[in-house]
């Protein structure tokens, strides 16, 4: 791009500028992290990326783990593992206690066997599996995806009116139990 504009810059200084301004935000970085964790809940999901080895000549997967304070702690900080195993969340982690959302994935497990770390479902990834069972039994899947978008607008109207935490509990008792 800086070549079109008659800004030739060689790949290794572009790079070696990634590298001071990594650098530069690694205290910026640590801090979110710090105010993520003081979250009560924190939200969770990763996604994969292809990654070039040099020792290679294909590339491997690895993953991104985004980690999503709550209201009071409104940071989303990105976390890179080269695998999915359970020691990249544990270590990330490590320290908090409170409301975990994420989906069903095993490498959770051994953070909520510790009692510090509440189990929190993703209606999102339970919805999925509903929407993708449609084409072997579309009547029970869409009824079952009707009854979501449901909980979802009691949510909306919690979030809409400001309710406080005793407020939405009793909307949920009455509007969602049912």
């Amino acid at each position: 791009i800086t070549k079109r504009f008659g800004v030739p810059l060689a790949r290794s200084t572009l790079c070696q500028w990634m590298l001071d301004l990594a650098d530069a935000l690694r205290e910026l970085y640590q801090v979110m992290i710090s105010e993520t964790l003081r979250s009560r809940v924190v939200h969770t999901d990763d996604t994969t990326v292809p990654v070039l080895d040099p020792e290679k000549t294909k590339t491997h997967t690895g993953r991104f783990w985004v980690y999503v304070g709550d209201k009071n702690n409104r940071y989303s900080v990105f976390d890179y593992t080269r695998t999915r195993e359970r020691e990249g969340p544990e270590k990330f982690l490590r320290g908090f206690s409170g409301y975990l959302q994420a989906d069903a994935y095993a490498g959770y497990d051994q953070l909520y066997a510790s009692g510090k770390v509440i189990e929190v479902a993703c209606w999102a990834h339970a919805r999925r599996k509903f929407v993708e069972s449609e084409s072997s039994d579309d009547l029970r899947s869409l009824m079952v995806v009707a009854w979501i978008k449901r909980l979802y607008e009691v949510e909306t109207e919690a979030r809409e009116r400001g309710l406080s935490a005793e407020e939405i509990r009793a909307l949920r008792r009455e509007k969602s139990k049912p």
